[in-house]
């Protein structure tokens, strides 16, 4: 069952404007340089800190709120990507998960446009 042109385009509209949120949201993530530092007790021993990726907390859960509203409306009952659905609900605000929450959205838009969902 094909949908009315009308709505097809509303669903790839909204799909476009969730991708540029979530690259907005990706772009202003802030980084924390990780620190190198040497031990007391072992001086010429150096460890560093990773970098740490600041995610927009209220950014990033309303972009995952409206993705998943989304999403709802279009994956059917039963359909294999309802797994992604349930994994995209729990996301946390990392980068990591930001951009696996990326990448599904636009392999969504294209299984969307191609109309196999």
């Amino acid at each position: 069952m094909s949908l009315p042109p009308v709505l097809q385009k509303k669903y790839l509209d909204r799909f476009d404007e969730l991708i540029c949120t979530g690259e907005t949201i990706e772009k202003n993530i802030k980084t924390i340089h990780g620190r190198r530092f040497s031990s007391f007790v072992q001086p010429d021993r150096v460890r560093h800190e990773p970098d740490k990726h600041v995610v927009n907390w209220s950014d990033f859960i309303q972009w995952q709120t409206n993705c998943l509203s989304l999403l709802s409306q279009i994956i059917p009952v039963g359909h294999a990507h309802k797994k992604s659905l349930d994994v995209f609900g729990k996301l946390t605000n990392k980068l990591d998960n930001l951009q696996w929450g990326m990448s599904t959205l636009k392999a969504l838009k294209e299984d969307f446009e191609k109309g196999l969902l």
